[in-house]
């Protein structure tokens, strides 16, 4: 009976031994697995704020694209409207020219007919 129960203790102890050392290897596993995790994520965050540094600079650019061609639109229309009144101006002073020529005229037909009436 006795040396049943050495071998049992023996057997107690090699069992034990077994399971620390498994216990030990699942602890080692489950670090390495959890560094290679946090590596992993370290990698995709950095890979995250790369793209959304990018997407932030592209949107500025286009917000930035956008603020120009509005300015340029404005400052487009302003030299349209200019021109636009340069153009109603030199209309009317034409006009103006043609009906001071039509009156010269006139009053050149009135001269010559007065000259010509003595």
């Amino acid at each position: 009976m006795q040396e049943e129960r050495k071998e049992f203790q023996s057997f107690k102890r090699k069992l034990q031994r077994q399971l620390t050392q498994v216990e030990e290897e699942m602890d080692s596993q489950k670090r390495e697995i959890t560094a290679d995790f946090e590596d992993a994520m370290r990698k995709r965050e950095h890979e995250f704020r790369i793209k959304s540094d990018e997407l932030n600079a592209k949107v500025l650019e286009y917000e930035l694209k956008a603020k120009l061609l509005g300015k340029e639109l404005e400052l487009s229309k302003v030299a349209q409207q200019k021109k636009s009144q340069e153009f109603s101006q030199a209309e009317n002073h034409q006009r103006n020219l043609e009906k001071k020529v039509k009156e010269t005229e006139w009053e050149i037909q009135d001269m010559r007919a007065l000259k010509d009436s003595w």
